[in-house]
């Protein structure tokens, strides 16, 4: 009735050292159920992503993994990679169902779709890396319903958040700023490094183009915007070239100033 290396873990700690269920991957891997807190009446692209990959992750006992949509969003954002990850295919009075691909995708298939319908969370999918399935495994739009199966409400939220956050926990996950570190490069070789928190957002523009934009705000309330569209990049309004930086994500040059801006997380 307790998974064994939940066991093991508390067998570790002696006396008053207790082991503590205290974040969400925790409860969902040794399926505790929560009360309370983090209720949403929705599906969020952030939401169907994380139930996608706890899904898949608790069932092998992987715990501490990393997983951070914001962060993997951004991180493909550079190169123009990131749309694939959740999709929605369908959006009507009975739900909605998002077709996603795990960062674990690769030589092997792992994907899965994700659906709520009437307040119920439910997946299906299969992650080839560990050989594990959600619900009877593959799946499609079309026969989802009968391949699905219920996932606990605690997997629609990032695995490393703590239980005393989740009573806070923003159901629009995916339109949340990321925690970064920005640094400024000037051409003297003066540089300004600091913490600063970044959001992320992909619109289609008018003709058609695909238009990124990265928005960075500064401990001092400052911004630095980046965009693209197309081939064309800018940095706070003037035109600007892409360069990479050893240890940074992204460095864009400002052709006016000649100053790098460059980001890492």
């Amino acid at each position: 009735m307790m998974k064994p290396d939940l066991i093991q873990a508390m067998l570790s700690h002696i006396g008053n050292d207790l082991y503590y269920i205290d974040t969400v991957e925790k409860a969902g891997r040794f399926e505790i159920e929560l009360f309370g807190g983090g209720e949403s009446t929705g599906l969020t692209e952030a939401q169907a992503y994380y139930a996608c990959e706890n899904g898949f992750h608790w069932q092998v006992g992987l715990i501490g993994k990393d997983t951070d949509y914001q962060r993997l969003r951004l991180q493909l954002g550079t190169n123009g990679a990131d749309d694939g990850i959740v999709k929605l295919v369908s959006d009507g009075p009975l739900g909605r169902l998002f077709a996603v691909t795990s960062e674990d995708q690769g030589y092997s298939e792992a994907r899965c779709l994700i659906g709520l319908k009437n307040g119920y969370v439910q997946g299906c999918g299969y992650n080839g890396m560990y050989n594990v399935s959600l619900g009877q495994g593959q799946c499609t739009p079309e026969n989802f319903e009968e391949r699905a199966q219920s996932i606990p409400r605690v997997s629609l939220f990032k695995p490393g958040l703590s239980l005393g956050q989740l009573e806070g926990a923003a159901v629009n996950a995916d339109n949340g700023a990321a925690p970064a570190t920005c640094a400024i490069f000037s051409a003297s070789g003066e540089t300004e490094h600091e913490k600063c928190s970044v959001r992320f957002a992909n619109s289609i523009s008018a003709d058609g183009q695909k238009a990124s934009k990265w928005e960075f705000t500064w401990p001092t309330g400052n911004k630095t915007i980046v965009q693209r569209q197309g081939k064309q990049l800018r940095i706070n309004g003037k035109e600007a070239s892409m360069n990479f930086a050893e240890g940074y994500a992204m460095c864009a040059v400002n052709a006016e100033s000649g100053n790098r801006f460059c980001f890492k997380f």
